[in-house]
């Protein structure tokens, strides 16, 4: 599932608008989000790519077997879309989830330092009582 076009731009933007923050830009000054875009939408590609791996890699016989290349780029991809989801607070709500998402897909692609830097920014949360 490699990411088109549209794919690309709506990451661009999503990229664009947690870089505003990370400068300290004022909302009035930021990206605005163009109409009839919905950054959201692309979590059925990176959540749909994530699992593909997940599940060719827990159906493999050997698990030495690198990803190939494109594999790789999609899941960096993934990654990226998720990290800069969480940078651009489109959803404050689903921050934890996507952070975990974007740790889980970078340790994937091989990058396990993005991972644990992501990783080690996520807040434990305590068991609920059965």
């Amino acid at each position: 599932m490699r990411p088109e076009f549209n794919s690309r731009r709506l990451f661009g933007i999503t990229r664009s608008k947690g870089k505003m923050y990370e400068l300290g830009l004022p909302e009035a000054l930021h990206i605005a989000v163009p109409e009839n875009s919905e950054p959201q939408e692309l979590f059925v590609l990176t959540v749909g790519t994530l699992g593909d791996v997940a599940a060719s890699l827990s159906d493999a016989e050997n698990f030495d077997v690198p990803l190939t290349p494109p594999i790789v780029e999609e899941l960096g991809f993934s990654a990226s879309f998720f990290d800069a989801f969480c940078e651009s607070r489109f959803s404050e709500a689903i921050a934890r989830d996507t952070a975990l998402l974007a740790a889980s897909s970078y340790y994937l692609a091989g990058r396990p330092g993005s991972s644990l830097v992501l990783a080690s920014q996520l807040e434990v949360v305590p068991d609920a009582p059965p």
